[in-house]
């Protein structure tokens, strides 16, 4: 009897959470995090410029070269390590590597899959119309708003800022962290899920794969394990 075959995505996101964290690094982790937000900078705007010389090359040649590639998801997983450490999701104190390379000693890191071939004509739309789906819901993830309103003379101004998801989840998250010690695990879970979905939709419209980006909130610190494909 054959086995079903079995189909994982080709974007794998790692977040593993630090038992032992501190009560109040996270005050702080931000500030230690200064150094990479510059290299960043830098490495962001190399990310776009490559973005684009792949853009013509997967139109022409229906590839993303392979060097080009190991580049932008090199960017990709430095940007994960920091903001798992200092800002979306607070996972460790360990401080984030230099480095655009894997490194499985780091608890959080990411993989994406080379594609043998991409879609010529999704080249041309993947990045923004296809994706406005997901746009949405990241903004309801990470979008927040601030209101206003007056009296009419111009002498009385009340108003609230609507937080956004992630921030309110990650308040929580260092309160308990502050009083109890402990990150809630369910809440955490959420977390990851949330930034595993952002990795993602970035992924793809990034160009680097043609598989669009399932609308599911895959939580947890590791991916969840490979779906059986129906058989035919």
């Amino acid at each position: 009897m054959m086995q079903p075959e079995t189909r994982t995505y080709p974007i794998r996101v790692r977040g593993d959470l630090d038992p032992a964290l501190s009560r109040w690094q996270w005050l702080v982790k931000w500030i230690f995090a200064i150094p990479h937000y510059i290299v960043l900078l830098f490495l962001n705007i190399a990310y776009v410029v490559v973005t684009l010389i792949a853009f013509f090359a997967i139109l022409f040649t229906a590839r993303y070269p392979r060097a080009l590639f190991d580049f932008n998801v090199g960017v990709l997983r430095w940007r994960w390590r920091v903001a798992f450490y200092a800002l979306t999701a607070l996972g460790t104190d360990k401080y984030p590597p230099f480095s655009l390379k894997p490194k499985p000693e780091y608890p959080a890191d990411l993989e994406v899959d080379h594609p043998e071939r991409l879609h010529r004509g999704l080249v041309l739309i993947k990045w923004w119309l296809l994706a406005i789906p997901h746009y949405l819901l990241l903004l309801a993830f990470y979008g927040g708003a601030r209101v206003f309103a007056s009296n009419g003379n111009g002498d009385l101004m009340v108003g609230y800022i609507r937080v956004s998801l992630i921030i309110a989840l990650l308040v929580i998250a260092v309160v308990a962290l502050l009083f109890t010690g402990r990150y809630p695990r369910g809440l955490y879970d959420f977390v990851m899920g949330i930034n595993r979905w952002a990795i993602r939709v970035r992924a793809y419209t990034s160009l680097m794969r043609d598989e669009y980006p399932p609308f599911r909130l895959d939580q947890g610190q590791r991916e969840p394990e490979p779906q059986a494909l129906p058989e035919t």
